[in-house]
């Protein structure tokens, strides 16, 4: 791609086409130009007026970084008005000092002191929502419940804020895809969204935060809210609640992401999957018999933590780009050339292409943790800080919350390794396309999520960590039309209570498909019309003297042997475990007790 300094551009496109491309779908975009012209190129045409350089890979992001810092490039102007008016002045969209001085303060709520605060809230949240999946019972899906867990998660750690908050989730949601349509116009939606969850749950957190500041004395601050206020670096209420509804809007959907690809990985890779059982099998061994909990060594599980990175490398889950303008005519100097950025460019920095670079990454679209080493691990921002993007590239301009996301990961991950589950085979794996914050489209559905029990006690069964719900033949068979119209067609239906086993399972949908036949009424025959009065069963509504009949005169079949059927599956029925037989309908019962 090499470029004597005379030519300065270089890769330069006059493409229409590639511009609308960018306009449309940035992110595609980006890696296909990439793709065809290399590493740094500028896109332009006679009837548009803005011009677009492209930047990906370790030099360049250097060269970016280095030109946001001299003010050759600038973050004013590299946002439509009408986003920029629903994002509001947050730290991402801001130059010089000023963005120094509010990162600054940010990065003192989320220093290591801070993130050994927030580690003991952070585990007993993920312990209790993997201990309520277990619970449930029956079939689950890891990516919805793993977006609830990094939501409470998020609000514990940023707000202090803890109880049922579910349905302000939706706001999230709703004020990130206002986002994406607010290319032109400012989605109103998204505005609504972002002043409820300010108002109904940042605004009182901020108010909670300011009266335990008067109170506390020598107390640790449990929140990044805690942090700040008692810092007083933001104190601006209108700067505050903006910089913590950007924490979650832009954090949120990337780490609930990373969490659930975590899962994702070891479902898709069979060899990594194996190399992960055995890491974790090494992880807990170190401390078997101490007094020490691997909770205390998240920084200490080798491999593990090598999966976690490659997890954030191979899975997007966050923006694929970072955006600034060209203050005036800048040369970018590599050791391929050096290239002219006219005035007024977009400039465009590609982290995923980064992460994809086969220059930087062989292989790139093979998933193999043992590319990163220990030194990595313990801190792949001072080791690969313009190659490893994630959560941004460099030092001024990478992701505050890039250590808190590692540690939520490490929890999800040693949280797990307490529980066993079964997939439901047959799902789709694939990723949502069209999304950075993608999981597979199957939702990761399992079954039969409870805990491990003590695989030391040589009375307890041999039971497997990990694997897919029954045998191929059992799904070959249970997808045959026939076996369908007793059973349905959703697998999930099969396991509503883990209690019951698949045989009385199929034994109540077969009762209740005989039922629907036997009911089913031929008008032309089976109706009559009434010869003579008579009194008719009836019930009274509750807190009424409203009566209505539970006979129909007009049809002779009463239900006697529908209550007779109900009544035997009622008495004879095994739904009461005797905790001795293992094997007989419906006894897993004891599963079912330890698991909770």
């Amino acid at each position: 791609m090499g470029a004597a300094a005379s030519n300065y551009v270089y890769n330069e496109a006059t493409s229409l086409s590639t511009l609308i491309g960018f306009s449309k779908d940035p992110r595609t975009a980006l890696l296909n130009a990439r793709d065809h012209y290399g590493d740094i190129f500028l896109v332009e045409s006679a009837f548009v007026s803005t011009k677009i350089a492209g930047l990906c890979g370790p030099e360049a992001l250097k060269e970016f970084e280095a030109k946001l810092q001299d003010g050759s490039l600038v973050k004013q102007g590299a946002f439509p008005p009408s986003i920029l008016a629903l994002l509001g002045p947050i730290l991402v969209t801001l130059d010089g000092d000023v963005h120094h001085a509010k990162k600054a303060a940010l990065l003192k709520a989320l220093s290591p002191a801070q993130l050994d605060v927030y580690k003991p809230i952070i585990r007993r949240i993920v312990q209790t929502e993997h201990s309520k999946w277990a619970a449930h019972g029956g079939a689950i899906s890891f990516a919805v419940n793993t977006k609830i867990l990094v939501f409470k998660v998020l609000l514990a750690v940023l707000y202090g804020v803890e109880g049922e908050f579910d349905t302000y989730r939706r706001y999230v949601d709703d004020y990130v895809t206002a986002i994406k349509q607010s290319a032109k116009v400012t989605d109103e939606h998204g505005v609504t969204c972002r002043a409820k969850f300010i108002a109904e749950i940042i605004a009182p957190a901020i108010a909670a935060a300011k009266a335990n500041q008067t109170k506390r004395q020598q107390q640790p601050l449990n929140s990044v809210l805690d942090v700040l206020v008692a810092a007083g670096d933001l104190t601006d209420d209108d700067d505050l609640q903006n910089e913590m509804f950007h924490f979650m809007f832009a954090g949120f959907g990337g780490v609930s992401a990373a969490a659930t690809n975590l899962i994702t990985a070891v479902c898709v890779f069979p060899d990594i999957r194996a190399k992960v059982l055995r890491a974790r099998d090494d992880f807990l061994r170190q401390y078997d018999g101490r007094d020490e909990s691997p909770w205390n060594h998240l920084d200490e599980m080798g491999y593990l933590n090598q999966f976690v990175l490659e997890v954030k490398r191979f899975f997007v889950a966050g923006p694929t780009q970072v955006y600034a303008k060209a203050a005036r005519d800048l040369d970018l100097v590599t050791s391929t050339g050096v290239f002219r950025i006219p005035e007024g460019a977009l400039v465009m920095a590609g982290l995923e292409a980064t992460n994809r670079d086969p220059d930087t990454w062989p292989s790139p679209d093979s998933f193999d943790p043992a590319r990163f080493t220990q030194a990595d691990a313990d801190g792949i921002h001072m080791t690969r800080p313009f190659s490893f993007c994630p959560h941004g590239f460099g030092s001024h301009r990478r992701c505050a919350g890039e250590q808190l996301t590692t540690v939520i990961m490490q929890s999800v991950l040693v949280s797990l390794f307490d529980f066993t589950w079964k997939m439901i085979p047959g799902q789709e794996y694939a990723l949502q396309p069209h999304s950075v914050t993608a999981v597979p489209i199957g939702q990761l559905m399992g079954v039969n999520f409870h805990r491990r029990l003590n695989e030391d006690d040589p009375s307890t069964p041999e039971v497997e960590t990990y694997g897919i719900v029954g045998t191929q033949d059992d799904w070959k068979f249970l997808r045959r039309p026939d076996v369908q119209e007793l059973t349905g067609v959703n697998a999930a239906e099969y396991f509503d209570d883990s209690r019951l086993d698949l045989w009385t399972r199929l034994m109540i949908q077969l009762i209740s498909k005989k039922q629907t036949l036997w009911n089913r009424p031929y008008a032309t025959t089976a109706l009559s019309v009434p010869q003579h009065q008579q009194v008719l069963d009836k019930i009274t509504l509750i807190q009424t003297n409203i009566q209505i009949p539970i006979v129909d005169e007009d049809w002779p079949c009463q239900p006697w042997l529908e209550i007779q059927q109900t009544n035997l599956l009622r008495d004879h029925a095994p739904f009461v475990d005797d905790f001795t037989h293992l094997w007989l309908p419906a006894e897993d019962g004891e599963r079912y007790v330890m698991s909770k």
